[in-house]
C-alpha cells in the first residue's frame, strides 16, 4: 500500500510541475516575480517528485525509514524556504530578493556540504529507533544530522515571523488604496502558508518517529497540498491582482512639502465628495475625480488625519451613519449599514462598534 502512496507522489508532483511549467501565464500580467515564482514551483514539484524517489529507494532497499535520514532534512528545507518566498511574492513583499533568498538557504547548504566533509571521515550509522539513536548520539554524523534537524526547527519559526511580519506591511499598505481590502488580502495563500509549516513542523516529527503509517500519510498530505498550491498558484493569474495594484509597487517617496492653502482646498474638496458611500470604492475614485496622483493623495490622507484610506473611509462611512439615525429613528439597521455603503450587515456592526466604541444598538438607544 505505502509503494503505491509513493508511486501516487511522485507521479502527482512530476505532473503538477510540468502543468507549472508549460502553462502559459496570462499576457496582461506584467509582474515578473509572479513568473518567475510559478516557474520556481514547477520545478520545486520535479525536484520533490526526485527527492520522494529517492526516499522510497532507500526505503525500499532498507525496509524502513531511518531517524533524521539527511535526504529528507534537505528536502523538507528547501519546501520550507521555497512556500515561504513564494507566497510573499503576492504581497509584494521587497523582502523577495536574491540575496535574502540564499542568506536562508545558507544554513541548508552548510550542512549539506559539512555532512558530505563528515562521512569521509567518520561512519554515517543508520538509526532506526529511538533506543539505536541514544545509544549512538556520540557519533559525529548523527550529531551533524540533529543539529541540522534543530536547525530546520528554527528555520520554521523564522519564516513563520518573516510571514506574519510582511503580512501586517502589505495589509497596511493596501489599506491606503482601497476601502474593502478583503478580496486583495490573500487569505489562500495565508492558509496554504501554515498548512506548509504544519506539513514541515509534521515531516520534522516523522524524521523522529519513522513509522511506515506515518509515512505513508504525510506523504499524501504532501501530494494533496502540492497539488492544491500549484493548481491555485496557476488560477491566481486570472484575477490579476497586479494590475489592481499598481501604487503598491511604487518606491516609497520622500514626505511631501505640506502646503497649508492646498491642503486646506483638498480637504475641502474631498468633503464635498460622497464617494466613500460607494461599495468597494478605491484611492483611485478620489484621486480622479480630484485630478491628483493616488500617492500624493494617499500621502495627504496619511498625514492630514493620521489613518489609512480605509480607516478614514470607515470613519466617514460611520460619521454617515450616525447622521442618518438621528434623522430617521426608524430605518433599520440592514437600511443603514446600505445607505452608509457597507455591503455586509456583520461587517457594519464591527466598524461600527470598532469606532464608536459600543453596537448600533447601544447608540441608537442613547
Amino acid at each position: 500500500m505505502l509503494d503505491i502512496i509513493y508511486y501516487f507522489n511522485i507521479f502527482g508532483c512530476l505532473t503538477m510541475g510540468m502543468a507549472l511549467l508549460l502553462i502559459q501565464t496570462a499576457p496582461q500580467l506584467i509582474n515578473p516575480h509572479y513568473r518567475n515564482a510559478k516557474r520556481f514551483l514547477g520545478i520545486a514539484s520535479i525536484i520533490v517528485a526526485l527527492c520522494n524517489a529517492l526516499i522510497f529507494y532507500n526505503r525500499v532497499q532498507e525496509s524502513v525509514a531511518e531517524i533524521f535520514a539527511m535526504p529528507v532534512l534537505v528536502a523538507a528545507q528547501l519546501q520550507a524556504a521555497l512556500f515561504t518566498f513564494i507566497v510573499l511574492i503576492l504581497f509584494h513583499s521587497p523582502y523577495v530578493c536574491r540575496r535574502n533568498i540564499l542568506r536562508h538557504l545558507c544554513p541548508t547548504l552548510f550542512f549539506v556540504g559539512l555532512y558530505l566533509l563528515t562521512i569521509l571521515l567518520f561512519p554515517d550509522v543508520r538509526i532506526y529507533s529511538v533506543d539505536e539513536y541514544i545509544a549512538n548520539i556520540t557519533n559525529p554524523v548523527l550529531l551533524l544530522r540533529t543539529v541540522f534537524a534543530a536547525t530546520y526547527l528554527t528555520q520554521i519559526v523564522i519564516y513563520v515571523r518573516l510571514f506574519r511580519r510582511e503580512q501586517r506591511n502589505y495589509i497596511a499598505k493596501i489599506e491606503n488604496y482601497f476601502s474593502d481590502t478583503d478580496k486583495y488580502e490573500f487569505r489562500w495563500a495565508s492558509r496554504l502558508f501554515y498548512e506548509a509549516a504544519c506539513i514541515g513542523i509534521a515531516v520534522l516529527v516523522f524524521s523522529i518517529f519513522p513509522a511506515p503509517l506515518f509515512d505513508g500519510i504525510i506523504t499524501v498530505v504532501i501530494t494533496v497540498y502540492y497539488f492544491d498550491f500549484g493548481v491555485r498558484y496557476i488560477n491566481y493569474q486570472y484575477k490579476l491582482y497586479y494590475e489592481a495594484l499598481p501604487a503598491i509597487e511604487e518606491k516609497e517617496e520622500s514626505q511631501l512639502t505640506k502646503e497649508s492653502e492646498g491642503d486646506k482646498e483638498l480637504e475641502d474638496e474631498m468633503a464635498k465628495l460622497l464617494l466613500y458611500l460607494q461599495q468597494g470604492v478605491v484611492l483611485g475614485d478620489y484621486a480622479e475625480a480630484l485630478h491628483i496622483p493616488e500617492r500624493k493623495l494617499s500621502v495627504f490622507i496619511n498625514s492630514t488625519y493620521g489613518v489609512s484610506f480605509k480607516r478614514w473611509v470607515n470613519n466617514k462611512r460611520v460619521e454617515y451613519a450616525t447622521e442618518q439615525m438621528a434623522k430617521h429613528p426608524d430605518y433599520t439597521m440592514e437600511r443603514i449599514a446600505e445607505l452608509s455603503g457597507f455591503a455586509h450587515k456583520s461587517h457594519f456592526c464591527k466598524i461600527f462598534r470598532e469606532i464608536t466604541g459600543g453596537s448600533f444598538t447601544e447608540y441608537k438607544n442613547r
